[in-house]
Order: structure tokens, then C-alpha cells, then sequence
């Protein structure tokens, strides 16, 4: 009896471990799997304090209107800031811009990936795209996969949380490690920050073809990777990404020093593009041969041309038996490959995994290939009955 219960346990796992997709953000299904967030930046969806942006966030039917946000001829989603609209003479103008925030939340075992020929950037322009725990910020912590202003040409990844929680300079990183401390209070809210190389942001990322982010939160910590266009893995972009084929992270903000299951909560994705705001504001450095201060370009139209997203689609895949998202009730299942909507420019990912049971100091490589998980438990199980059968 106790040969079947080890028997059982081991399908049991090995199950748990499987991965399917279970929603496909592309095309005009896009838009209707966000909420909007409308009117200024005062403050956020949530009602948290804002970042005092110079912005009149819009909902979807204006910005489908206006060709803020629309589907262009080669199927990629484009989210934008308003650059045809001049406000010169008009001292109370701001400009039209939009927020997304994803009706479906991110938990632990998540893998996201976004893929990107061209992000916003400019003088005034404030991209992002981030995870929040929403209320009372940050007793749920934040997340920075895309951020930065102006004409930095850097990205930089980091954590925002309350007091306790650090990044590590004892793991190995590509990027560079700015700070560690990320409770929200310290350095102005600097977060323990990483920052990237010239490819990840700006000019230098869409000039070089773009590039792919991703983010792996599970029981080892917050694991994040950019890739440049010619460095992208073959699998990332398949219904099977596998990070522990990935190498190195970018930045790494591990368990030990960062207890996500403290810091963080549920998580809502955010896109969204800022008017100057009090980080472009605080950091005009980059813009001051431009004009004296951020708020004298905001009236000018053409200031804001690289000032979008292109979107090629947002995929969800979940644990087959203890999915950790939680699905919007508008999402629909995929019914159609990855391959067959990856054609255009930017590409979100985001693939849910069941948390190791690995004991610390032992690598093991999660099942996401549900093929390839399949045949292993056929292996595992005909290995197990020829050893019961010799017993």
C-alpha cells in the first residue's frame, strides 16, 4: 500500500507542476482587459497619492476615438500619448494620456515576459510598465519591470516595499546594483534599484530592434532578465518559455533577503505614459538644454511623437490544478497558438508556475512544457513498476 501512496504522490506532483494557457491579451480583444484609469493624476485608481503628472488620463472609447489607442495594420496593439494636440498659449492645458491597469492579478509561480521593438521615451514622457498591490501602497509592494524619463537611455528595474525588505549584492546579476534598501521611505523612494544598459531604454532600444523583459516571481525570490533583440531565447516567445535555460538574471531580489510572501500581495499590472510627473520633474537634467523646466514642452505637440507602445499580445499561462492568477470574468481562453499571433513588435508574456519544493541549495528546472512533463511522469512511472516488479 504504501508503494501505490509514493506512486500516487509522485503523479500528484508532477501534475501540479504543468502549465497551460489560459488567456491571450491580442488584437481588439486587448482593449477590453484592462480598467482605465480617468481624470488627473492627483491621485492614482487605487486613491493613493499620485505623481502630480501634467496628464487628463482617458477612458477607452476616448482613446479608441482619438487613435490613442487602436490596432495598426500589421495586428500590434499601439497605447499613446496624444502628439497631435497643440496647447501652446494655453497655460491650464494638459495632455491626454492613458493608464491600464489588468483586471486579473498577479501571484507567486508568475513568469512574465514582454517583448518590445519600441517603448515610449522624450522629453516630459514618463513610461511604465509595473505590478502594485494597490491600496494603501506599498504595504503590498511594487514592481518595476519598465522604468524611466526623459532621455535617459537606461533602464531601471527595482522594488518598492515597507521597511524591511532588500536586494542582495551577494547573487549573481548582469545589471547594475544602485541600491538596496527598498522600503519606500528611504532615498526618496529610490527602491533597491538595478540599472541596464543603453540597449534596455529609449532611443538605444528601438534603434537596436527592441528587446525582451522578464520576470520570474517565485519561491527563490524575483528573478528579472532583458534580452536584446539578437539575444532573445528561442524558447521565450514559444507556448514553452523555461528561465532555468536563461542564464544570469538582470537583477535578482532573492527570498532570503526579500520575503515576498511579507511584502507583497496580489499584484495588478500597470502600462501607462506620465506627463513629466514628479520623477521627470526631479530628474530634468537630460531635458534642460531642451527647456528651463518639464512643464514648458508639454504644450508642444511633436514633443511627444516616440511617446508609445507597440503590443503585439499579453498570453497567461496558469497551473493546470492551482492556477495563481486570478482571471478576469471578460478574459477568454486561448484557443490558438502562441506562434500564430507573434508577427509585430511587442510582446507581453505571462506564464504562472507552481512554487518549487526544492530544498534550499538544490536546482531543480519547473515543468513548463506540458508535453515534456507528460513523457517524464510516463518515464518516472514505468522506471518505478519495473523496480516494483525486481522487488
Amino acid at each position: 500500500m504504501m508503494r501505490f501512496i509514493a506512486l500516487a504522490t509522485l503523479f500528484g506532483s508532477t501534475l501540479a507542476q504543468q502549465m497551460q494557457l489560459a488567456n491571450n491579451y491580442s488584437g481588439s480583444a486587448f482593449f477590453d482587459l484592462w480598467n482605465y484609469k480617468v481624470g488627473n493624476d492627483v491621485t492614482d485608481f487605487f486613491g493613493n497619492a499620485g505623481n502630480e503628472g501634467v496628464v487628463n488620463y482617458t477612458d477607452q472609447a476616448f482613446a479608441q476615438q482619438q487613435n490613442l489607442l487602436f490596432v495598426n495594420s500589421v495586428g500590434n496593439v499601439i497605447v499613446k500619448t496624444d502628439n497631435f494636440t497643440s496647447g501652446v498659449g494655453n497655460a491650464s492645458f494638459v495632455r491626454n494620456s492613458l493608464q491600464l491597469l489588468s483586471k486579473e492579478q498577479i501571484t507567486p509561480g508568475t513568469l512574465v515576459i514582454m517583448d518590445a521593438i519600441h517603448m515610449p521615451f522624450g522629453c516630459a514622457v514618463w513610461p511604465a510598465f509595473w505590478f502594485t498591490g494597490g491600496a494603501n501602497w506599498p504595504s503590498l509592494g511594487e514592481i518595476d519591470i519598465v522604468e524611466n524619463v526623459n532621455l535617459a537611455t537606461n533602464n531601471a528595474y527595482s522594488l518598492h516595499t515597507t521597511d524591511g525588505c532588500m536586494a542582495s549584492s551577494q547573487v549573481a546579476i548582469t545589471g547594475d546594483l544602485v541600491s538596496t534598501d527598498c522600503f519606500n521611505a528611504t532615498a526618496f523612494d529610490e527602491g533597491c534599484k538595478v540599472t541596464d544598459s543603453t540597449l534596455s531604454y529609449g532611443s538605444g532600444f528601438a534603434n537596436n530592434g527592441g528587446g525582451a523583459f522578464a520576470m520570474l516571481w517565485n519561491d527563490a525570490g524575483i528573478q528579472i532578465w532583458f534580452f536584446p533583440r539578437s539575444s532573445i531565447p528561442a524558447d521565450l516567445p514559444t507556448p514553452n518559455p523555461n528561465p532555468s535555460g536563461w542564464g544570469t538574471p538582470t537583477a535578482f531580489y532573492p527570498e532570503s533577503t526579500c520575503d515576498t510572501t511579507k511584502f507583497f500581495g496580489p499584484q495588478t499590472m500597470i502600462l501607462d505614459i506620465n506627463v513629466c510627473g514628479n520623477f521627470a520633474v526631479d530628474v530634468w537634467t537630460t531635458c534642460a538644454a531642451v527647456a528651463p523646466q518639464c512643464t514648458d514642452v508639454v504644450p508642444i505637440a511633436s514633443t511627444f511623437d516616440d511617446a508609445y507602445f507597440e503590443i503585439r499580445y499579453i498570453t497567461v499561462f496558469s497551473n493546470s490544478t492551482t492556477g495563481s492568477s486570478t482571471p478576469s470574468t471578460t478574459a477568454t481562453p486561448v484557443t490558438t497558438s502562441i506562434e500564430s499571433v507573434i508577427s509585430g513588435s511587442t510582446t507581453f508574456v505571462v506564464v504562472t508556475q507552481t512554487p518549487s519544493t526544492t530544498p534550499s541549495g538544490t536546482s531543480s528546472s519547473m515543468g513548463y512544457s506540458l508535453h515534456a512533463i507528460s513523457l517524464s511522469v510516463l518515464a518516472g512511472l514505468f522506471g518505478l513498476v519495473l523496480t516494483l516488479n525486481t522487488m
